[in-house]
């Protein structure tokens, strides 16, 4: 913990994602390798942002992010695609105050389409706040079908049911 809040301290927002994508990959046995490829993950991930801001650059509304209630943690994450078949998730979760609590990734192949990967996301996302005992969340995502889902708390009767 002392090392993610030194992190979180003393590096600037890109050191901090690569530092975060390299802490999510650790569970590679190669950790040379598991730099490369959070690096490369960072990379591809700026590269996917910076197209999208090239591509609104029509858009007049800004959107910022907002902060939850004190005594709440909100929780963002997001699914991109890289390359042909491979694709990325990652998360934040911030406080009242904007301070990062958790970050993660994953980025693996074999990408499924936009609607089940950013519902894969946001499981990965969920299931790893769990685990560190965060419970009090504000859920946000960009994909409005999925949200539009799971505030009908049906299940789906496709693949997105399962989720």
């Amino acid at each position: 913990m002392d090392c993610l809040l030194l992190a979180r301290d003393s590096l600037d927002n890109d050191e901090l994602g690569e530092f975060a994508a390299v802490l999510g990959m650790l569970e590679f046995s190669n950790l040379h390798s598991a730099g490369k490829r959070a690096r490369a993950f960072v990379h591809n991930y700026r590269k996917v942002q910076m197209d999208s801001v090239l591509d609104s650059k029509h858009e007049t509304a800004c959107l910022e992010w907002r902060p939850p209630d004190a005594g709440y943690l909100k929780l963002n994450m997001d699914a991109c695609r890289l390359g042909e078949g491979s694709f990325g998730w990652g998360f934040v979760l911030r406080d009242h105050l904007g301070v990062i609590v958790m970050a993660g990734s994953y980025q693996w192949v074999w990408f499924q389409g936009a609607e089940l990967e950013e519902t894969r996301a946001c499981l990965f996302a969920l299931n790893q706040v769990q685990r560190h005992g965060h419970d009090r969340l504000i859920v946000e995502s960009d994909c409005l079908s999925l949200v539009s889902k799971l505030q009908k708390k049906e299940a789906a009767n496709n693949s997105l049911g399962h989720f």
